[in-house]
């Protein structure tokens, strides 16, 4: 069986998620929860769509810093991977 990854409430192939990932479809939301951090990998249906989400960055605009959210490309394939093999999501940083 091969293995999947969760992105979006979705499960994908490593196939699947190197070919968004080489068409520049995916996107890093990154978030503040308790004192932590954590990334969710976001894939979208177009460039255009991930170059918009990539422009999302609430930092100092929120009344709590646990409500900001931020965006990023992802640094590597493999850091996309081990974000999307982690389910349910742990702190990552």
């Amino acid at each position: 069986m091969k293995k999947t990854y969760h992105i979006d409430n979705e499960k994908y192939t490593k196939e699947e998620v190197k070919k968004a990932y080489q068409d520049g479809k995916i996107v890093l939301l990154i978030s503040r929860v308790d004192s932590w951090f954590s990334k969710e990998p976001r894939i979208c249906k177009t460039q255009e769509e991930a170059e918009k989400l990539l422009k999302m960055d609430t930092r100092g605009e929120c009344y709590s810093i646990s409500e900001e959210v931020w965006t990023t490309r992802p640094k590597s394939l493999k850091e996309v991977l081990e974000i999307a093999s982690c389910y349910p999501r742990k702190y990552l940083f």
